[in-house]
Parts: structure tokens; sequence; C-alpha cells
């Protein structure tokens, strides 16, 4: 299964350099993130820029505070660097974070507004 792919910000860990550029997510078996310097090049079928194994990976969708960008997604790994996805609208951030969801924390598509109805659900019923 693929994502759709778009163009965002990438960056590392020192978030010193951030670069635009078209990725497209794999998964979720061996699930990797791909990225392209121009859409043009991927619909081409040219070999990604970089590849990014997502194995062992989790990913936050909360990373303003250390991106400074509203629509930032952290993707990390025990042993790895970080990278920073930053989507310039939120329609964008929130298809990549449901995206990544999926692939890295469970294939069934359990996503963070699942627990959002459960708590909404809970508050009614205790009160």
């Amino acid at each position: 299964k693929t994502s759709t792919g778009w163009k965002v910000g990438l960056a590392a860990s020192s978030l010193k350099k951030r670069h635009h550029r078209f990725c497209v997510l794999y998964g979720p078996e061996s699930p990797r993130l791909c990225y392209w310097q121009k859409e043009k090049v991927y619909r081409r079928g040219e070999t990604p820029r970089k590849i990014f194994d997502l194995d062992g990976c989790s990913v936050s969708g909360s990373c303003i505070t250390r991106t400074g960008q509203p629509h930032s997604i952290g993707i990390f790994h025990p042993a790895r660097n970080a990278t920073y996805m930053m989507c310039p609208e939120v329609h964008q951030y929130t298809k990549w974070l449901e995206a990544l969801e999926g692939v890295l924390i469970n294939a069934e598509k359990l996503s963070l507004s699942h627990f959002e109805f459960l708590c909404l659900i809970g508050k009614g019923a205790y009160g």
C-alpha cells in the first residue's frame, strides 16, 4: 500500500536546514518514507533521493515547540536522529499523521481520533 505523496518540508533533528521535498509513504509491510526533489522525478519512476526505514519508529504530531511550525510531525527512532516533516496546511498535516499512525502504530487504522471519541464517551458516562 502506498499513500499519496505531497511536498513537505523535511529537516533532521538539528533543524539547521529544511528542504521542501516530494514524499511518499510505503507500508505497512516494511514501512518506509521516500523522497524525491520534485514530484515530476517521482512520476518518471526514478529512484528516490533518500529512503527512511521506519521499522521501530514512533510518530508525534505535536512538534511545534521543537520546529516552530504549527503543522509539524516528528518521526523518532531509538538509535537514529529524529526527522521532522513540516506541512504547509492543516489538511496535509492531518492526512500525513493518519497515514504515519496507520503504518507505525498498527495496520488496522487505529488513530488518535479513536481515543478522542472514547474520551468523549467516558466523560458522558462518568460525570
